[in-house]
């Protein structure tokens, strides 16, 4: 059995990008006496491990990993479509998850970018149940979004306290450049869960 998913990879540039305005946010914490560096709040994730999932698929056995390809062909046949004028776009850094206590900052992608994975994620996982792939079908709408940052210590004051020097960075419109790009691929993943946390490793690339 393999611990499985379905994403979207950046590539090395957006990377780039986004380390470039990380370092910036922790240029601004550690020149703000007024925050302790002592209290580790959070933790960044490498960038190794930046990733867009469309569908996650659990634990899946071997005689399932060709179906799911063939799915995710047909899904990515079926979108090119769209995808020939649609850029994946970044506007925003944001804490996550949406409506519930904090526990991630997440860079955010544009309604619209939300809506086209959407219509992605929803045409791939009709093609995985037609083709009798077992997975749990999540309900609720698709909120693109990147992981950056976990929390560490879950104390209210704490957070407090990082949420006001991050605070002027959550806006849509202030603090975070548009980071754009053109997906080129539905890319299989297999999740490693280890104790220094989660490692991922590309199994299949499906092009556009």
């Amino acid at each position: 059995m393999k611990r499985l998913f379905i994403a979207i990879n950046l590539p090395e540039e957006i990377k780039t990008q986004i380390t470039q305005i990380l370092t910036q946010i922790n240029t601004d914490i550690r020149d703000n006496p007024r925050f302790n560096q002592r209290e580790s709040a959070f933790r960044w994730l490498p960038a190794n491990n930046w990733h867009l999932t469309i569908t996650f698929l659990g634990y899946q056995p071997d005689d399932a990993i060709p179906v799911i390809v063939e799915s995710s062909k047909s899904a990515a046949k079926n979108y090119s479509h769209i995808l020939e004028n649609m850029r994946i776009v970044f506007d925003g850094i944001s804490f996550g998850p949406t409506g519930k206590r904090p526990r991630m900052i997440w860079l955010v992608g544009t309604n619209e970018t939300s809506k086209n994975l959407a219509v992605l994620k929803n045409t791939l996982e009709d093609e995985l149940v037609k083709n009798g792939v077992k997975f749990q079908r999540e309900n609720r709408p698709y909120n693109m979004h990147l992981t950056l940052a976990r929390f560490n210590i879950m104390k209210s004051d704490v957070q407090r306290k990082f949420y006001q020097y991050l605070g002027h960075r959550t806006s849509r419109d202030v603090g975070c450049p548009k980071i754009e790009f053109t997906p080129q691929s539905l890319d299989l993943m297999e999740s490693y869960l280890k104790r220094t946390g989660a490692e991922y490793e590309v199994s299949a690339k499906i092009p556009f």
